[in-house]
């Protein structure tokens, strides 16, 4: 099963370079930081002795529909082992949607400042695919540089700022991070999120203990988070998803998920995307011919959609959020979670079955209803089928969907329908299987008696996604290997 609805959404203050605009560009750009943001100072050396990051600021500006992401870090390259982890500098920003621009690379020697950009030194840029193994094309390019110069006892500080219009989200915005909590080694940092005072944005943390202030200056509204915040409690591995968060800030200006549903539902229309008398209008021909039962014509078309369509992540151009038709997935034989979910729903309201596109998240679970609306807050989506008054949650890039096992809910917990009118948060309500995964039978033969050994005979049965695993093995033909 892949879980890969690709969002523009921060990770980490380090990776500020992949929140990311209109005029994007892949060229580096070299400048000064806005006017906006508040530029540290570097803290005396004599402060949080022993913190390799001397320094990490991250400043977020929302406004007119654009996210600035402002990074400024500082590293004390204060051994071997240092000047060859952090000597070399990677920032990472999505081109189709925004630009990076550069501010500084300079080297702190014995209280002088070595400014390495005048100097020449520039970023190389590379388009890497760290994930192409797992068939994810995310368009990200990569500026790297190796800082040249650097000896052991200098502090490498370089700062830049990313800026990001999401092609779906028309004049809405969002930001979400995760926030720096000891016992990382920092020495001091800050977190500034603005927006103009006038913008509805909303904003909230999880599980973040830590000085927090918001004030209103010129026109803006500043929230300011001291860093590092506390260590969060220590949460069991096994308690319920809504406890386990790592400390996180959002904001966003949705009001609602139904906003969100709304305003994403026009890119899944499905009228007129399987044209008459073409291969995928014959696909659905046949699957109608097999039988009338809308049960085993749902089976079948997701059957089709697992089996015929490989998967294929590209975000390039939007890719991340927006779908390619259901003709272009059928041509190219490859799509993402959007893709094949989209030739599913079309294929499924062909077939006069009640079908909507929901997205879900695949780890949340029941933390999402608590979270503000965001869509970064989704990573996959699947097909709602609603069936003899009874809903079927259809999954394109699963496999080993039968009629049997149609029953199963998938552990998502909560989805959120993509309508025109727009439609909030539903509960994935679960129910008994139909059928086990797995089924083992053991059977010992003991009638020759104590003394001779007995004989076993082992069955073991699969259904679903697990004999689909099985099935792949069957398939190999090298003994040995099998």
């Amino acid at each position: 099963m892949r879980h890969h609805l690709l969002v523009s959404v921060a990770t980490g203050l380090l990776a500020a370079g992949l929140v990311t605009p209109a005029a994007a560009g892949e060229t580096i750009l070299y400048g000064e930081a806005g006017a906006w943001v508040d530029v540290a100072d570097l803290p005396p050396a004599e402060d949080g002795q022993g913190m390799p990051l001397r320094l990490i600021e991250t400043q977020v500006r929302m406004e007119d529909g654009v996210v600035a992401t402002y990074g400024d870090v500082a590293f004390a390259l204060d051994s071997a082992e240092a000047l060859d982890a952090i000597g070399n500098i990677s920032l990472d920003w999505l081109p189709d949607k925004g630009d990076l621009t550069v501010h500084r690379v300079e080297l702190v020697r014995d209280g002088q400042v070595i400014d390495l950009l005048e100097q020449g030194a520039r970023f190389e840029v590379l388009r890497r695919e760290e994930r192409l193994e797992q068939r994810i094309l995310n368009g990200a390019l990569t500026a790297t540089m190796s800082v040249p110069g650097a000896e052991i006892g200098d502090v490498l500080r370089y700062s830049f700022t990313t800026t990001s219009d999401e092609q779906v989200l028309d004049s809405d915005m969002e930001y979400v991070n995760v926030i720096p909590a000891e016992p990382v080694p920092l020495a001091e940092g800050r977190l500034i999120l603005s927006w103009p005072s006038d913008a509805d944005v909303r904003w909230a943390t999880t599980r973040v203990d830590a000085p927090t202030s918001q004030i209103a200056r010129d026109g803006y509204e500043y929230v300011t988070i001291s860093l590092p915040a506390a260590e969060p409690t220590a949460i069991p591995e096994d308690a319920p998803p809504r406890f386990r968060l790592p400390p996180l800030i959002r904001a966003t200006t949705f009001d609602s998920f139904v906003e969100i549903s709304e305003e994403i539902a026009p890119f899944f229309a499905t009228e007129g995307t399987i044209e008459p008398g073409s291969a995928l209008a014959g696909k659905v021909a046949e699957i109608a011919a097999q039988t009338s039962d809308p049960m085993e014509q749902a089976a079948l078309a997701t059957q089709f959609v697992q089996d015929e369509i490989g998967y294929l992540l590209n975000g390039l151009n939007g890719g991340n959020y927006i779908p390619q038709s259901p003709a272009e997935t059928w041509a190219a034989r490859t799509g993402d979670c959007k893709a094949k979910s989209l030739l599913l729903l079309a294929m499924l309201r062909e077939l006069g079955i009640s079908a909507e596109p929901v997205l879900v998240h695949s780890r949340l679970g029941d933390a999402l209803p608590e979270q503000l609306p965001t869509l970064g807050g989704f990573d996959h989506m699947i097909v709602r089928a609603d069936i003899g008054g009874a809903p079927y949650w259809l999954d394109g890039t699963s496999s080993g969907l039968r009629v049997s096992n149609m029953v199963e809910v998938p552990r998502f917990r909560y989805a959120l329908p993509l309508r025109p009118g727009g439609a909030a948060l539903q509960e994935m309500e679960m129910r008994p299987q139909a059928i086990p995964d797995e089924a083992i039978s053991l059977r010992i033969d003991q009638t020759a008696g104590l003394d001779v050994p007995a004989i076993y005979d082992i069955t073991m049965e699969f259904s679903g996604v697990t004999a689909r695993n099985y099935q792949a093995l069957s398939l190999i033909d090298d003994a040995d290997q099998k």
